[in-house]
């Protein structure tokens, strides 16, 4: 979110090269590669606005655009015009989707060209009596990436605890799964953390989780 991050003496494009110069560091030093994914906050259209223009003038500096915040009320469409802008000019697109607000939202981040999917583990929402919906099966056939963040989810209050999350459902149904920590710092996690509980979830080779992650990072 470049804009909470400026002052009067760092302009949107200073955070870029900033964090782009830390970037930098970690692969010199540890062989570490990152690149920035722009975020505009849905609660605040004209952040969005913001953020899109700054993705076009600093398409060379990032990998992709993406919204967060309060999912619920802020569905993608609201922001169709800056998606198609940044999509255009094939900057990648990930949307926040399928965590505070359920399958309409998934359905709408994807008609707005979302590449990967925040989240997006209400996708199990679209599953009665193992019959796959509409919006599922389009997820499963174009191999979507979903963003599992487990911690995260149970901390949203939105599953009581770890057996309850559809993490092994998703993944027995062929979705393409991978984990993601969402927030390390208010969820107090690491990658090592949310993989050491997929083991004790019972999902074989977790390390294939890695493999989708990097496979799907935008770098490709």
């Amino acid at each position: 979110a470049p804009f909470y991050s400026v002052n009067a003496e760092m302009t949107p494009l200073d955070v870029i090269d900033a964090v782009n110069s830390g970037f930098k560091i970690a692969e010199n030093t540890y062989g570490i590669k990152s690149g920035l994914i722009l975020c505009g906050m849905r609660n605040d259209p004209k952040d969005v606005i913001k953020v899109a223009n700054l993705c076009i003038e600093a398409k060379n500096k990032i990998i992709g655009f993406d919204i967060a915040g309060p999912e619920l009320h802020f569905p993608p469409s609201l922001f169709g015009e800056s998606f198609k802008k940044v999509k255009d000019l094939g900057v990648n697109i990930t949307i926040h989707a399928g965590e505070g607000d359920g399958v309409n939202s998934i359905a709408d981040a994807l008609d707005n060209g979302a590449m990967r999917l925040g989240h997006g583990v209400r996708i199990i929402e679209d599953i009665n009596d193992n019959k796959i919906g509409k919006t599922a099966s389009k997820v499963i056939d174009l191999q979507i990436p979903l963003e599992i963040c487990i911690t995260s989810n149970i901390h949203t209050n939105m599953y009581k605890n770890y057996e309850s999350h559809p993490i092994v459902d998703l993944i027995d149904l062929g979705f393409n799964v991978y984990l993601n920590t969402d927030n390390r710092l208010m969820s107090n996690t690491s990658i090592s953390k949310e993989l050491e509980i997929a083991k004790n979830l019972g999902i074989d080779s977790v390390e294939r989780l890695l493999k989708y992650s990097a496979s799907d990072s935008f770098f490709n």
